[in-house]
């Protein structure tokens, strides 16, 4: 019976990572068939193979500050639950205080990575002058219909 089992879990994670490598495959080789028939039409395709400059950083520090903010709120809420007098019940006291030290550490993180944001989150000087333009028309429509404010 424990061999059938074992069988059982083996299948299950050969399809898994059979599924997952079919999907790439399946995947790339679509790709390379859409990029042969747009060079067959004569279609420049070097914007696919340009490398574009992407500024993205994998949130580390929030994520640890994060976790370490539940963690001290789960301990916290034991600690109250082990040392405290009165009869609470266990599950509602440290779910609430993980909770609540996790909402902390989220702001805490927010402050934290405020000032590295400003450095990766840039608008394209196109986007920026359309939005500048967009804003300064509703603004004139609106003095124009209600008077300065």
């Amino acid at each position: 019976m424990k061999n059938l089992h074992f069988l059982f879990d083996s299948l299950v994670w050969i399809s898994f990572f059979a599924a997952v490598f079919l999907a790439w495959y399946f995947y790339l080789k679509a790709r390379n068939k859409e990029r042969m028939a747009l060079i067959e039409k004569g279609v420049d395709v070097s914007e696919f193979y340009t490398k574009t400059d992407l500024k993205f950083r994998f949130p580390w520090l929030k994520i640890g500050i994060i976790v370490t903010g539940i963690s001290i709120g789960f301990a916290l809420g034991l600690f109250i639950i082990n040392d405290s007098n009165f009869s609470f019940e266990p599950g509602p006291v440290v779910l609430a205080t993980s909770f609540f030290f996790g909402g902390v550490s989220i702001i805490i993180a927010y402050f934290v990575d405020k000032p590295q944001m400003k450095k990766y989150v840039t608008l394209p000087d196109g986007l920026l002058q359309m939005l500048k333009l967009f804003c300064s028309g509703h603004v004139k429509i609106f003095t124009e219909n209600y008077g300065n404010f």
